[in-house]
C-alpha cells in the first residue's frame, strides 16, 4: 500500500488481487467500491490491468481517503491477513481434492477455506478434544438416559431440497445432479463430512463427539484421470478422510462407548438421531450408504441408524405450540429463539460450526424441559416415513385420517428417482370429502362437478396446474345486495 499527497488530496494504492478487485468492482461497476464512493465522498479506482494482480486507487480528502480505505480493508477478507481461525479448513481439500486448488497462489483461495492437510487434522483434534473427560483415564463418559441423543450434521456437495414456488412445505430433491465446490459431480460427494455429538437426555449434558471427513472412493479409481486434468495444488498429499464404510466401521466402535454396553446388546430405540432437518436422515444418508453402488452399505444397518429421527423444526412447532408460520426453519434462527449467542468467533468447517449450533440448541430445550422424541419414523430406510406433524406449509384438515398417529406419508426418495418426477409434478391428488362442494350451485355460474358437466372435468376448485383447493371461503363469494327501500334525495342548489 501506497500514498501520495499532492495538495489538498490524498491518494492510496491497494494491491489486490484479480479476484479480489472483481469482487470490489462488482457487475458493471455497481459493486462495494461504488457504495464505498457515495458513502465517503472519496473517489475509488480499480485497475485489473496490472500483471497478474490489481490496483486499487483511493482519492480524495485526507479524512475520506482514510475512511474510504478503512471501510474496503473490511468489504475484502485478504488472504494474507487471514488465520486459520479466520477462514476455516476447505472439506473438499481435507478429503483429497479440490478444483480451486490453483487459486492459491493468484487469488484469493478457495471460498470453502483453507487448502491444509495439516491444519484440517489439527482443527478436527481441537474439536473433539472440547468433547467432556472421563473421572478415569482410559475409560469413556457414559450416558445414563434413554434414548442418547445423536446430534448429526452433514456437509458437502448435494444442494438442499428447496420449497418449489406455489407448493409451500414440500420439500423435493433436485431433479438432476447439481453440485457446489470442488468436486466432480459424483454422488459421493454428497457427503464429505460428519459430525456427532451425543447428548444425554437425563443430565442435559454432552457425552462425546465422533467426527471424520469422508472420502469418495470414485476419486481412488479416477486418480490418474483427475491429475491430468488438474494442478498438483489441488490435490492434499496427506488427506485427513476415510471411506464411508471405514466411517461407519469407526461409529459402530465409538457408539458402544457412549451407551456403556455392548454392540451386540445395542436397541434402535436406544439412541435418536437428532437433525436441524429431515432431509440428512431422510434422504442423504441412505442415498450416500448406496454409492458408489446400490447396496455398499447393508440394509440391516441402514434400518438401524435410519428408521427413525427426530427433526427439530418440528420441535418447536410442538414443544413452544408455535403456528406455522412462526416457527423458526435455522438453527440462527432456533438460537436467537431460545435466546442463545448466534455463532462462533472461530471457524473450523461447514460442518463441525452447525453441529456446535446444533448441540447448543438440543442442550437448552433440554433444560427447558423438552422430552425427546421420534418426529418421523419408517419400517425401513427404503419404505415410506410417516411424520409426526404436517409438512411446512400443511395444515390438518378435517376429514383426513391418521395412520398410526401420523398423517399420510409422503413417498421416500427412491420412490421418486424411480418414477423421474417430483410429487408436485404429479396429477392432483383426489379432493379430500370436507372440500366437497355444497349441494345447488355457488353465486357466478355452475360448479365443475354440476350434473351436465363434461366427463374428465377437473375436480371443484381444482387449478389449471393440477393442485387442489378449498372452495372459496363464504366472505369471498360475491354477496347479494340488502333489499331495502330505495332512498328519494332531492336535488339542493
Amino acid at each position: 500500500m501506497a500514498a501520495a499527497d499532492t495538495g489538498d488530496e490524498v491518494e492510496e494504492t491497494l494491491q489486490v488481487s484479480k479476484a479480489q478487485a472483481g469482487q470490489l468492482a462488482g457487475p458493471g461497476g455497481a459493486g462495494p467500491a461504488r457504495t464505498v464512493e457515495m458513502r465517503t465522498g472519496a473517489q475509488v479506482l480499480v485497475d485489473r490491468t496490472s500483471g497478474g494482480g490489481a490496483t486499487v486507487t483511493i482519492k480524495g480528502a485526507k479524512a475520506t481517503v482514510k475512511k474510504a480505505l478503512l471501510m474496503l480493508k473490511a468489504l475484502v477478507a485478504f488472504k494474507e491477513a487471514a488465520s486459520p481461525e479466520e477462514r476455516g479448513v476447505c472439506h473438499w481439500f481435507a478429503c483429497g481434492f479440490c478444483r480451486d486448488g490453483g487459486k492459491d497462489e493468484d487469488e484469493e483461495g478457495c471460498e470453502a477455506g483453507l487448502h491444509s492437510s495439516k491444519i484440517a487434522a489439527e482443527i478436527e483434534a481441537a474439536w473433539l478434544a472440547k468433547a467432556p473427560k472421563p473421572a478415569l483415564e482410559g475409560e469413556a463418559v457414559k450416558a445414563s438416559g434413554r434414548p442418547v441423543l445423536l446430534a448429526l450434521s452433514c456437509s458437502g456437495g448435494a444442494a438442499m431440497p428447496v420449497l418449489p414456488a406455489g407448493i409451500p412445505g414440500t420439500a423435493v430433491p433436485p431433479l438432476g445432479r447439481t453440485f457446489a465446490g470442488g468436486g466432480i459431480g459424483c454422488a459421493e460427494e454428497d457427503l464429505l463430512e460428519l459430525s456427532i455429538v451425543a447428548v444425554d437426555p437425563k443430565t442435559s449434558s454432552e457425552v462425546g463427539r465422533f467426527h471424520r471427513f469422508v472420502r469418495p472412493v470414485v476419486w481412488d479409481r479416477q486418480d490418474e484421470d483427475l491429475r491430468q486434468k488438474h494442478p498438483a495444488a489441488c490435490f492434499a498429499d496427506k488427506p485427513v478422510a476415510a471411506p464411508f464404510t471405514d466411517v461407519l466401521a469407526d461409529l459402530l466402535d465409538w457408539l458402544p462407548g457412549m451407551l456403556g454396553a455392548e454392540l451386540d446388546d445395542i436397541k434402535p430405540e436406544d439412541v435418536l438421531l437428532v437433525s436441524a432437518r429431515d432431509w440428512e436422515v431422510q434422504t442423504l444418508l441412505p442415498r450416500r450408504c448406496n454409492a458408489p453402488e446400490h447396496g455398499t452399505v447393508d440394509a440391516s444397518l441402514q434400518d438401524f441408524f435410519f428408521s427413525r429421527w427426530c427433526c427439530l423444526k418440528d420441535v418447536f412447532r410442538s414443544h413452544f405450540a408455535l403456528p406455522n408460520e412462526a416457527a423458526p426453519n435455522s438453527l440462527r434462527m432456533m438460537a436467537r429463539h431460545l435466546g442463545l449467542p448466534g455463532t462462533d468467533q472461530v471457524k473450523r468447517s461447514l460442518c463441525m460450526d452447525e453441529n456446535t449450533m446444533l448441540v447448543r440448541v438440543t442442550l437448552e430445550l433440554l433444560k427447558q424441559g423438552w422430552e425427546p422424541k421420534a418426529t418421523a419414523w419408517r419400517d425401513a430406510a427404503a419404505a415410506q416415513t410417516q411424520f409426526l406433524l404436517p409438512r411446512r406449509g400443511d395444515f390438518p384438515v378435517e376429514g383426513l385420517e391418521r395412520v398410526g398417529g401420523a398423517l399420510p406419508a409422503k413417498r421416500n426418495f427412491a420412490e421418486m428417482q424411480g418414477e423421474g418426477q417430483a410429487p408436485f409434478r404429479k396429477a392432483a391428488p383426489p379432493v379430500p370429502p370436507v372440500f366437497a362442494p355444497p349441494p345447488g350451485p355457488p353465486p357466478g355460474g355452475l360448479p365443475a362437478t354440476f350434473p351436465g358437466k363434461a366427463a374428465g372435468a377437473a375436480p371443484f376448485g381444482a387449478h389449471a396446474k393440477g393442485v387442489p383447493s378449498a372452495p372459496p371461503a363464504p366472505w369471498r363469494q360475491p354477496q347479494p345486495l340488502p333489499s331495502a327501500p330505495a332512498a328519494t334525495f332531492e336535488a339542493v342548489d
